[in-house]
């Protein structure tokens, strides 16, 4: 792919990181935006409910884990802090639970169709 770009290692690294974090900070504020829409404010008093992604970065998970993996030629993965909810709070009992338990992947589907959307205007046919 950063051939495609035409980009260096450096610039595709970093390129590749702010996507993750855009994506992984959408994800979990969506997971905070569901529940309080659905009635619980958990999320909101924590200061979660935010579109910052300094609130969502978890150290170990975000940060030390996909570099130690980076080291040692693994493949990466790693994740997000939790947006906590609580299920109790939440309207519709279990379906309530369940929507805020969906809202994260689903808005990852919907970031893969507008992605997918938006390289279909690249033009790669010059590299």
């Amino acid at each position: 792919m950063q051939e495609i770009l035409g980009l260096g290692m450096p610039a595709y690294v970093i390129i590749v990181v702010i996507i993750i974090l855009i994506s992984m900070t959408i994800h979990e504020a969506m997971h905070g935006f569901m529940a309080y829409f659905l009635g619980d404010n958990t999320a909101k008093i924590e200061g979660r409910l935010t579109l910052n992604p300094i609130k969502h970065i978890d150290p170990f998970l975000t940060i030390i884990l996909p570099v130690l993996l980076a080291i040692v030629g693994a493949p990466i993965f790693g994740g997000a802090k939790p947006v906590p909810f609580n299920p109790h709070q939440v309207r519709y009992g279990e379906w309530g639970a369940a929507l805020v338990a969906v809202a994260g992947p689903l808005t990852n589907l919907l970031l893969a169709f507008v992605c997918f959307g938006i390289s279909t205007f690249i033009d790669t046919s010059s590299r």
